[in-house]
């Protein structure tokens, strides 16, 4: 996504790693999700935008502490902000909601830092974008007056990450990668 790779371009690309093993395999792969994701709706209504930037770092300095992420797309469109953030989960369509649940903070996190990066813009709207299913966008928008709320949620997570103070997630143990065969907690 990094590169805005036309999906004509793709062979091209994929033929400059050569290293990868089963690179067959995964370039079919690659290459259908690249034309799903180039002919969706989503494409039409967001990538033909010309102000833009993929993978953009962005960060801040709050209190004492530093806010950090890379978005995959920010798009500046007339008084609005726009990042879109591709998950690349091999899901169904119907898993698609349970599945943007875990990625949600996230894209809030990008809101919240591109609201004080960019103050000027009264719109703050994310995307998740599974690149298997590109038109079942599940998205956020925050507009300028309502950012307070999204600015407490963010500060109540730093407070509680520098309290040590972690609460169990219990219903995901059975999708993490700290689970066993039962689905139960390895680390506690």
């Amino acid at each position: 996504m990094e590169k805005n790779l036309r999906y004509d371009e793709i062979d091209e690309f994929l033929n400059s790693y050569k290293t990868i093993n089963d690179l067959e395999k995964y370039s079919d792969i690659l290459k259908d999700d690249l034309k799903r994701l180039q002919q969706s709706d989503f494409a039409n209504n967001y990538l033909s935008i010309p102000s833009y930037k993929n993978e953009f770092e962005i960060y801040i300095k709050e209190n004492d502490y530093f806010l950090h992420g890379i978005t995959d797309r920010i798009i500046f469109d007339k008084n609005k902000i726009i990042i879109c953030d591709y998950k690349t989960d091999n899901i169904e369509a119907k898993e698609i909601k349970k599945h943007a649940e875990y990625y949600l903070m996230q894209l809030k996190f990008y809101l919240y830092i591109s609201s004080r990066l960019f103050s000027d813009f009264e719109i703050f709207e994310g995307n998740l974008i599974f690149v298997k299913h590109p038109d079942n966008i599940v998205s956020i928008r925050y507009p300028k007056r309502e950012l307070e709320s999204l600015e407490k949620e963010i500060q109540e997570i730093i407070l509680n990450i520098r309290n040590k103070k972690f609460d169990k997630n219990l219903p995901h143990c059975r999708f993490c990668s700290f689970s066993d065969s039962t689905n139960k907690c390895i680390i506690n």
